[in-house]
């Protein structure tokens, strides 16, 4: 896994706060607009978190949570996030925390504002390729989850950062443990986790998304589906979990890997607008899958449906030359075997 996907693991999880905010309004906006955002109703979370900035205006959250939908969204429909607006808002809800620590530094929240913000920056220095500085801002996002657990040992949102950060470190880090200052703590991650998972969140999603991901690198894939099939049926329509819970289902059931890739395309389909990049990803998935299962026929004609799309945007074209290059290799290989 790219450092960047690293990256977004962690500032994803910070959306998952199992705090309740000392202010009952405060709170209730912030539930509202995370549920709204997990359900991909942004225009409500947006609608949310607007209200939030306005009413509240020294608190950084509304500008936070604000880009975090804004991420949300384009990783969702595969489009280009708006980096000026995005930065604007983290910018912003940077000089509303420094005001509240430097006024306060011992209270519990105005040190999550800046593991927030942190982590949110790291993912957009990553973004844009620039691994040193997103890893110098990730840690330092670290850093003020700790203090957070430092103030409040049973502040468990802090954990579940932590966690992921243990894990991932150490699973980038394996062939170093062999060093006195290198220390293998994926358990350790998978136990803060889980811990932090036990206690009521606003939105849990997030952590079992997390821990989903961390069982399929493990390709303990039984696991993985486990953890979303536990969830019940709260998350059933979440094109996040699906996302992951096909990727688990890959590797033991491709029949009905392929069913849940459907599922997401036949959304992606109906979207107006769509800059096909979804569509050309599942198309792949679900082509390589049938190849596997000895379908070449099906697996053919999606293949030429993804090379046949025309006018594709300079986005798209980017980010996916290498994966419609592996398109036009299926489609000769499928070809040579009729």
């Amino acid at each position: 896994m790219a450092l960047y996907r690293i990256i977004i693991l962690l500032l994803i999880s910070t959306l998952s706060f199992s705090q309740v905010n000392p202010d009952k309004n405060v709170d209730n906006l912030i539930r509202k607009g995370i549920h709204n955002l997990v359900i991909h109703n942004y225009k409500k979370s947006l609608g949310n978190f607007k209200i939030l900035t306005k009413t509240y205006s020294s608190l950084p959250l509304g500008d936070i949570f604000t880009a975090a939908v804004f991420i949300a969204e384009a990783n969702d429909y595969g489009e280009k996030a708006d980096i000026d607006t995005i930065n604007k808002l983290l910018t912003r809800a940077a000089e509303k925390a420094k005001i509240l620590y430097e006024a306060a530094p011992d209270d519990l929240w105005n040190s999550y504002y800046y593991a927030l913000i942190k982590g949110y920056s790291a993912y957009f220095e990553a973004l844009n390729d620039n691994y040193i500085t997103a890893f110098a801002d990730g840690l330092s996002s670290i850093s003020y989850f700790e203090k957070c657990i430092a103030k409040d040992s049973s502040f468990y949102e802090a954990y579940l950062a932590l966690g992921i950060y243990k894990y991932w470190r150490s699973e980038k880090t394996a062939s170093l443990t062999w060093l006195p200052f290198i220390e293998d703590e994926r358990e350790v991650g998978i136990k803060f986790l889980k811990f932090a998972l036990k206690h009521d969140c606003y939105n849990s999603y997030l952590g079992i998304n997390s821990l989903l991901w961390i069982y399929i690198n493990q390709k303990e894939y039984n696991k993985a589906i486990n953890v979303v099939e536990n969830s019940g049926n709260k998350y059933k329509d979440c094109r996040f979990l699906k996302w992951a819970l096909a990727d688990a289902y890959e590797r033991i059931d491709k029949k009905k890997a392929i069913s849940i890739y459907y599922e997401l395309l036949n959304f992606y389909d109906r979207m107006p607008g769509q800059n096909h990049l979804n569509e050309i990803v599942l198309k792949h998935k679900i082509a390589m899958l049938y190849e596997q299962t000895g379908e070449f026929n099906k697996a053919l004609k999606l293949c030429d449906e993804i090379l046949g799309l025309k006018s594709l945007n300079g986005y798209v074209k980017e980010n996916l030359q290498e994966r419609l290059e592996r398109v036009e290799s299926l489609k000769i290989k499928l070809g040579s075997s009729k």
